[in-house]
Protein backbone atom coordinates (compact mmCIF):
# COMPACT_ATOMS: atom_id res chain seq x y z
CA UNK A 1 0.00 0.00 0.00
CA UNK A 2 1.43 3.36 -1.07
CA UNK A 3 0.11 5.16 2.01
CA UNK A 4 1.77 2.64 4.31
CA UNK A 5 5.02 3.00 2.39
CA UNK A 6 4.91 6.79 2.71
CA UNK A 7 4.13 6.54 6.41
CA UNK A 8 7.08 4.17 6.81
CA UNK A 9 9.40 6.62 5.03
CA UNK A 10 8.08 9.51 7.10
CA UNK A 11 8.61 7.60 10.34
CA UNK A 12 12.16 6.47 9.55
CA UNK A 13 14.44 8.30 12.01
CA UNK A 14 17.45 7.59 9.80
CA UNK A 15 16.09 9.82 7.05
CA UNK A 16 16.66 13.62 7.06
CA UNK A 17 13.82 15.63 8.58
CA UNK A 18 13.12 17.42 5.29
CA UNK A 19 12.61 14.12 3.45
CA UNK A 20 10.42 12.76 6.22
CA UNK A 21 8.32 15.93 6.12
CA UNK A 22 8.00 15.62 2.34
CA UNK A 23 6.74 12.05 2.78
CA UNK A 24 4.13 13.20 5.30
CA UNK A 25 3.01 15.96 2.92
CA UNK A 26 2.58 13.45 0.08
CA UNK A 27 0.79 11.15 2.50
CA UNK A 28 -1.61 13.96 3.34
CA UNK A 29 -2.14 14.90 -0.29
CA UNK A 30 -3.07 11.33 -1.17
CA UNK A 31 -5.45 11.10 1.78
CA UNK A 32 -7.05 14.36 0.73
CA UNK A 33 -7.24 13.88 -3.04
CA UNK A 34 -7.74 10.15 -3.39
CA UNK A 35 -9.66 9.23 -0.25
CA UNK A 36 -11.28 12.58 0.53
CA UNK A 37 -10.07 12.22 4.12
CA UNK A 38 -9.36 15.76 5.30
CA UNK A 39 -8.92 14.64 8.89
CA UNK A 40 -6.10 12.26 8.00
CA UNK A 41 -4.62 14.85 5.64
CA UNK A 42 -4.48 17.42 8.43
CA UNK A 43 -2.87 14.87 10.74
CA UNK A 44 -0.19 14.21 8.11
CA UNK A 45 0.49 17.91 7.55
CA UNK A 46 0.82 18.44 11.30
CA UNK A 47 3.30 15.56 11.43
CA UNK A 48 5.31 17.31 8.70
CA UNK A 49 5.27 20.53 10.72
CA UNK A 50 6.58 18.71 13.79
CA UNK A 51 9.60 17.70 11.73
CA UNK A 52 10.08 21.00 9.88
CA UNK A 53 8.31 23.82 11.73
CA UNK A 54 6.93 26.46 9.35
CA UNK A 55 7.42 24.25 6.28
CA UNK A 56 5.87 26.55 3.62
CA UNK A 57 3.89 23.82 1.87
CA UNK A 58 2.80 22.00 5.01
CA UNK A 59 1.62 25.17 6.77
CA UNK A 60 -0.50 26.22 3.79
CA UNK A 61 -2.04 22.78 3.37
CA UNK A 62 -2.70 22.50 7.10
CA UNK A 63 -4.50 25.85 7.16
CA UNK A 64 -6.60 24.86 4.13
CA UNK A 65 -7.50 21.55 5.79
CA UNK A 66 -8.59 23.17 9.05
CA UNK A 67 -10.84 25.54 7.13
CA UNK A 68 -12.42 22.71 5.12
CA UNK A 69 -13.05 20.88 8.38
CA UNK A 70 -14.65 23.97 9.88
CA UNK A 71 -11.92 24.26 12.52
CA UNK A 72 -11.67 28.05 12.53
CA UNK A 73 -9.89 28.25 15.89
CA UNK A 74 -7.28 25.74 14.73
CA UNK A 75 -6.72 27.77 11.56
CA UNK A 76 -6.26 30.95 13.61
CA UNK A 77 -3.75 29.14 15.84
CA UNK A 78 -1.74 27.92 12.85
CA UNK A 79 -1.65 31.35 11.20
CA UNK A 80 -0.80 33.09 14.48
CA UNK A 81 2.02 30.64 15.20
CA UNK A 82 3.45 31.19 11.74
CA UNK A 83 3.27 34.96 12.16
CA UNK A 84 5.13 34.66 15.45
CA UNK A 85 7.92 32.66 13.84
CA UNK A 86 8.16 35.15 10.98
CA UNK A 87 8.49 37.98 13.48
CA UNK A 88 11.19 36.14 15.39
CA UNK A 89 13.37 35.87 12.30
CA UNK A 90 13.59 32.06 12.42
CA UNK A 91 12.41 31.82 8.81
CA UNK A 92 15.35 31.95 6.40
CA UNK A 93 13.55 33.60 3.46
CA UNK A 94 14.04 37.09 4.88
CA UNK A 95 13.41 38.83 1.58
CA UNK A 96 9.91 37.39 1.42
CA UNK A 97 8.97 38.05 5.05
CA UNK A 98 7.05 41.33 4.60
CA UNK A 99 4.91 39.92 1.79
CA UNK A 100 4.35 36.65 3.64
CA UNK A 101 3.45 38.44 6.88
CA UNK A 102 0.94 40.50 4.92
CA UNK A 103 -0.64 37.37 3.45
CA UNK A 104 -0.91 35.73 6.86
CA UNK A 105 -2.44 38.88 8.37
CA UNK A 106 -5.00 38.95 5.56
CA UNK A 107 -5.91 35.38 6.48
CA UNK A 108 -6.37 36.41 10.12
CA UNK A 109 -8.56 39.29 8.96
CA UNK A 110 -10.79 36.85 7.08
CA UNK A 111 -11.05 34.66 10.18
CA UNK A 112 -11.77 37.51 12.59
CA UNK A 113 -14.95 37.43 14.67
CA UNK A 114 -15.63 41.15 14.70
CA UNK A 115 -15.07 44.14 12.38
CA UNK A 116 -12.66 45.87 14.76
CA UNK A 117 -10.30 42.91 14.95
CA UNK A 118 -10.55 42.41 11.20
CA UNK A 119 -9.68 46.06 10.56
CA UNK A 120 -6.66 45.90 12.88
CA UNK A 121 -5.33 42.85 11.03
CA UNK A 122 -5.87 44.65 7.72
CA UNK A 123 -3.95 47.69 8.97
CA UNK A 124 -1.08 45.44 10.01
CA UNK A 125 -1.18 43.70 6.63
CA UNK A 126 -0.85 47.04 4.83
CA UNK A 127 1.95 48.10 7.19
CA UNK A 128 3.81 44.83 6.55
CA UNK A 129 3.57 45.17 2.78
CA UNK A 130 2.45 48.61 1.53
CA UNK A 131 2.40 47.23 -2.03
CA UNK A 132 -0.19 44.57 -1.27
CA UNK A 133 -3.10 45.84 -3.36
CA UNK A 134 -5.50 43.25 -1.94
CA UNK A 135 -4.78 44.41 1.62
CA UNK A 136 -5.25 48.04 0.58
CA UNK A 137 -8.60 47.37 -1.07
CA UNK A 138 -9.91 45.34 1.87
CA UNK A 139 -8.82 47.96 4.38
CA UNK A 140 -10.50 50.69 2.34
CA UNK A 141 -13.69 48.64 2.14
CA UNK A 142 -13.61 48.04 5.89
CA UNK A 143 -13.04 51.71 6.71
CA UNK A 144 -15.79 52.87 4.38
CA UNK A 145 -18.19 50.29 5.79
CA UNK A 146 -17.42 51.37 9.34
CA UNK A 147 -17.91 55.01 8.39
CA UNK A 148 -21.29 54.35 6.77
CA UNK A 149 -22.47 52.41 9.84
CA UNK A 150 -21.36 55.13 12.25
CA UNK A 151 -23.36 58.16 13.32
CA UNK A 152 -20.21 60.17 12.57
CA UNK A 153 -20.28 60.42 8.79
CA UNK A 154 -16.82 61.98 8.46
CA UNK A 155 -14.60 59.99 6.13
CA UNK A 156 -11.70 58.11 7.81
CA UNK A 157 -8.59 60.32 7.56
CA UNK A 158 -6.36 57.56 6.15
CA UNK A 159 -8.52 56.96 3.07
CA UNK A 160 -6.80 59.51 0.76
CA UNK A 161 -3.36 57.98 1.35
CA UNK A 162 -4.68 54.44 0.86
CA UNK A 163 -6.30 55.43 -2.44
CA UNK A 164 -3.08 57.17 -3.46
CA UNK A 165 -1.11 53.97 -2.83
CA UNK A 166 -3.62 52.03 -4.92
CA UNK A 167 -3.19 54.54 -7.73
CA UNK A 168 0.57 53.98 -7.69
CA UNK A 169 0.02 50.22 -7.95
CA UNK A 170 -2.59 50.52 -10.70
CA UNK A 171 -1.98 48.41 -13.81
CA UNK A 172 -3.20 51.12 -16.19
CA UNK A 173 -3.81 54.91 -16.31
CA UNK A 174 -7.59 54.64 -16.05
CA UNK A 175 -7.44 52.60 -12.87
CA UNK A 176 -4.88 55.02 -11.44
CA UNK A 177 -7.12 58.01 -12.24
CA UNK A 178 -10.08 56.30 -10.60
CA UNK A 179 -8.13 55.77 -7.37
CA UNK A 180 -6.91 59.36 -7.37
CA UNK A 181 -10.44 60.61 -7.96
CA UNK A 182 -11.67 58.53 -5.02
CA UNK A 183 -8.88 59.99 -2.89
CA UNK A 184 -10.09 63.50 -3.71
CA UNK A 185 -13.73 62.60 -3.10
CA UNK A 186 -12.91 61.08 0.29
CA UNK A 187 -12.04 64.44 1.91
CA UNK A 188 -13.84 67.68 2.60
CA UNK A 189 -13.58 70.92 0.59
CA UNK A 190 -10.02 72.18 0.30
CA UNK A 191 -8.64 69.25 2.35
CA UNK A 192 -6.98 67.23 -0.41
CA UNK A 193 -3.58 66.10 0.95
CA UNK A 194 -0.50 67.52 -0.78
CA UNK A 195 0.75 64.12 -1.95
CA UNK A 196 -2.59 63.37 -3.59
CA UNK A 197 -2.51 66.74 -5.35
CA UNK A 198 1.04 66.13 -6.55
CA UNK A 199 0.24 62.67 -7.88
CA UNK A 200 -2.91 64.00 -9.56
CA UNK A 201 -0.91 66.76 -11.21
CA UNK A 202 1.71 64.27 -12.40
CA UNK A 203 -0.99 61.99 -13.81
CA UNK A 204 -2.70 64.89 -15.61
CA UNK A 205 0.61 66.08 -17.06
CA UNK A 206 1.02 62.70 -18.75
CA UNK A 207 -2.59 61.64 -19.43
CA UNK A 208 -4.43 64.97 -19.54
CA UNK A 209 -6.03 64.20 -22.91
CA UNK A 210 -7.28 60.80 -21.75
CA UNK A 211 -11.03 60.46 -21.21
CA UNK A 212 -10.35 59.40 -17.62
CA UNK A 213 -8.95 62.88 -16.95
CA UNK A 214 -12.42 64.44 -16.94
CA UNK A 215 -13.52 62.67 -13.76
CA UNK A 216 -10.32 63.51 -11.89
CA UNK A 217 -10.37 67.13 -12.99
CA UNK A 218 -14.04 67.49 -12.09
CA UNK A 219 -13.41 66.09 -8.60
CA UNK A 220 -10.51 68.52 -8.05
CA UNK A 221 -12.48 71.53 -9.33
CA UNK A 222 -15.50 70.67 -7.21
CA UNK A 223 -13.36 70.15 -4.10
CA UNK A 224 -11.60 73.50 -4.34
CA UNK A 225 -14.66 75.33 -5.67
CA UNK A 226 -16.89 74.49 -2.71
Amino acid sequence: DEQDALASQAGDPERPAALRAAAWIEHGQRAEQQAGDDTQALRSYRNALELVPDHPVAINLAIESTLRLGQRDAAVALVTHHLTSLGSGTNSSTQELPALRSVRLLELAELADDPGTMREHLRLAVAADPDNATALRRLIRSLRSDSSDSSDRDSPPELPELYRRLARLAPDPVTAATSLQLAVLSVGPGEVPRHVLEDSRDWLDIHGTDSAAHGLLDALVRNFGQ
